[in-house]
């Protein structure tokens, strides 16, 4: 059996003071569509995971999950 994707989806993280963290989860059907979601980015929203469903060589179901981190720094203050 060849292997195949059977679903893929890509959670975006927003952080919202007044109703804290929600994600939303877009189904996906091609590499370019995943491309351009996340050139949609906006609003905050950020890259959290993208998650791919398929089944192997071997008939059986796998799930692989690609995590992203994002980390903000302040640059320090310059001093003249």
């Amino acid at each position: 059996m060849a292997v195949q994707v059977t679903q893929a989806q890509v959670v975006f993280r927003r952080w919202d003071t007044s109703s804290g963290l929600t994600e939303t989860v877009i189904s996906i059907r091609s590499l370019e569509e995943l491309f351009a979601r996340c050139l949609e980015l906006g609003e905050g929203r950020l890259v959290d995971r993208v998650i791919i469903d398929g089944v192997d060589e071997e008939g059986s179901r796998r799930r692989l999950t690609l995590a992203f981190h994002a980390v903000t720094v302040s640059s320090p203050p310059t001093t003249p």
